[in-house]
């Protein structure tokens, strides 16, 4: 049975904040030196917006991965759905981040 994971923004999680060298840790060296650690300061939606986008990028690795091991016509269609799926979540976080100026086209995301 699938797991179902529900995104809730508004919702107060007890999601630790991360600290500013975590974020640059995760953009990368290159990234990092462009960027003011000051800037970083994050709203927890923020982080519950990042953490989606990488749930996703993080299904989207697994989905490929599937490819590599099944055969059959049938499983092979439904993990292109939902592959296409997951990209299109993927997408939609990729664009709130890009528009609350939490990261800007960094192509590791």
């Amino acid at each position: 049975m699938a797991k179902t994971v529900a995104y809730s923004l508004s919702q107060e999680a007890a999601l630790p904040k991360p600290h500013w060298t975590d974020i640059l840790s995760f953009l990368g060296n290159r990234e990092a030196e462009k960027i003011d650690p000051k800037s970083l300061e994050l709203s927890l939606e923020d982080v519950q917006i990042v953490a989606a986008l990488n749930d996703a990028a993080g299904e989207m690795a697994y989905i490929h991965s599937c490819f590599d091991h099944i055969t059959e016509e049938l499983l092979i269609d439904c993990l292109i759905y939902e592959l296409k799926a997951v990209s299109l979540r993927h997408k939609y976080f990729l664009g709130l981040c890009k528009e609350k100026g939490i990261i800007s086209g960094n192509p590791a995301v």
